[in-house]
């Protein structure tokens, strides 16, 4: 062992002091008396070796070591901690923790404690009598916290703002992903203070981070306006969509002023970009001409031999990054118009590789219409009614 060094007391009663490993050499024959010092501690037994030929001598020492590791909850080194190990009060490690983990030799017997801090907190520790070479591992007390946001069917909602209130008094914001899920790791045990905003509504809830994995999911409902001055427009609609919807979802309820309004089409585009979404560009065909009603119109492609319609280029730009999708507006009648925006609806997904959804407006939505909803495949479609839209 290294840094140990050896009093042996020879036969003859002189005492030599040397630095293990030692040899020596020409002692008379006789009782030796040995003893083991590390760090000016006498560390072994005090060992008598009689000596009457060449001997060889180990001495046990209580001299230890100590290996320490910190994980998260899935089991990985845990990363952005301090970790401090002190023996007998004695500080040995004060220091970030290291991915590979901490080791220590050389250690004497005493009371070994360990804590391990992040932001502020003490997420593990551990205290005991070291007489023994010993391996720790820590785990974190922290938790992953997963807040989910749904809408009343079920489907995920992507871009509702979540503000953080940790237990350390800090902040953090983000918004849900496409999954309608915000998560956050690895966060200390404690009360967090959650604001969920979907736009339309807010929901204000606290969680108690007392485990790994903390999940909270939070049904947004939409209320309906009232009709004052201006219109309120609300889509009463049934929705046949899948999960893969998002900004129609947000299109209602709004008010918007009906004065000075051309057309549906026009109504529409005041409806979406009222609601805060984006309508890049917009055409409207009727008998065969197309024309622009926003934008510069070199993104939306010009179908041959389309049905009177308008296409809408949207995105909303409340979620980073924005989310873009294609709206068809068609004014329809019977059965056939129905067929034709769904052929619309794939031809414009087709050709631009993006979500396209028909809107289908009419003087009233009959169980005749609604029923051949059933009948569409691979297509996403909403009805509603002029009166509604205020034309």
């Amino acid at each position: 062992m290294k840094d140990c060094i050896l009093e042996a007391t020879l036969p003859n009663g002189t005492t030599v002091r040397l630095s293990s490993p030692a040899f020596l050499s020409s002692i008379p024959a006789g009782l030796m008396n040995i003893r083991a010092f590390y760090r000016s501690v006498e560390v072994a037994d005090r060992l008598q070796v009689n000596v009457s030929s060449n001997v060889d001598v180990s001495i046990p020492c209580r001299v230890y070591s100590l290996s320490l590791r910190l994980l998260d909850p899935d089991g990985n080194p845990f990363k952005d901690a301090w970790i401090m190990v002190s023996l007998d009060g004695a500080t040995l490690v004060n220091q970030s923790y290291p991915e590979s983990g901490v080791a220590l030799d050389g250690l004497l017997s005493g009371r070994c404690l360990i804590a391990a801090g992040f932001k502020g907190f003490v997420v593990a520790q551990s205290s005991f009598d070291l007489n023994s070479s010993r391996s720790i591992v820590l785990t974190a007390n922290v938790s992953k916290l997963v807040v989910k946001a749904r809408d009343l069917l079920g489907l995920p909602m992507q871009g509702v703002r979540v503000d953080l209130t940790l237990p350390d008094g800090s902040s953090v914001s983000g918004f849900t992903d496409a999954n309608g899920s915000f998560a956050l790791r690895w966060l200390p045990a404690g009360d967090v203070s959650v604001v969920l905003d979907s736009g339309f509504e807010k929901r204000t809830l606290s969680l108690s981070l007392d485990k790994s994995l903390v999940e909270s999911s939070q049904v947004f409902s939409l209320s309906l306006a009232t009709v004052s001055v201006t219109i309120v427009v609300l889509l009463l609609v049934l929705i046949i969509l899948p999960p893969s919807r998002r900004l129609i979802a947000k299109a209602f309820p709004i008010e918007v002023s009906v004065e000075g309004r051309r057309g549906v089409a026009e109504a529409y585009v005041d409806f979406l970009s009222s609601r805060g979404l984006s309508v890049e560009e917009a055409l409207e065909f009727k008998n065969g001409v197309a024309s622009i009603l926003v934008g510069e119109a070199n993104i939306l492609p010009r179908l041959e031999n389309a049905v009177d319609h308008a296409v809408l280029l949207v995105s909303d730009p409340s979620v980073i990054p924005p989310r873009r999708e294609i709206h068809v507006l068609v004014e329809a009648s019977g059965p056939e118009d129905v067929k034709a925006v769904s052929k619309l609806v794939k031809e414009y997904s087709g050709s631009m590789g993006l979500r396209a959804v028909g809107i289908i407006v009419c003087k009233e939505v009959t169980d005749g219409l609604l029923s051949l909803l059933k009948e569409l495949r691979d297509v996403e479609v909403v009805f509603t009614t002029r009166r509604i839209l205020g034309v």
